[in-house]
């Protein structure tokens, strides 16, 4: 499924796949990604309200993804990368915690 997202380009939506083995370069643009995710969170709770920040692939490198409740105000203007990061935006609806899985 492809979603429209901020800064122009489409963010696909990858469904939990078998786990396989990434480099150190993954690794690091992960931990990267890691680190940015609650200075993401401020921006786009300080423009938007509440907001759930999430990771995703954004054109074959990771990504922060920012479900909203409801769609902007076209007024507002999204920054499309944090710190370098590419942005991928989803109105999800209503949001909540999810609960952990049961083992």
């Amino acid at each position: 499924m492809s979603l429209p997202c901020a800064g122009g380009f489409n963010c696909r939506i990858a469904w939990p796949r078998k786990a396989h083995h990434m480099t150190d370069a993954s690794d690091d643009a992960l931990q990267k990604v890691r680190a940015v995710k609650p200075v993401a969170e401020k921006i786009f709770s300080d423009l938007l309200g509440e907001v759930a920040i999430g990771i995703t692939r954004v054109g074959g490198a990771y990504g922060l993804k920012v479900n909203l409740f409801r769609a902007p105000d076209p007024a507002i203007k999204l920054p499309s990368t944090v710190s370098g990061i590419p942005v991928c935006i989803e109105v999800t609806g209503p949001i909540t915690k999810r609960n952990p899985p049961k083992p």
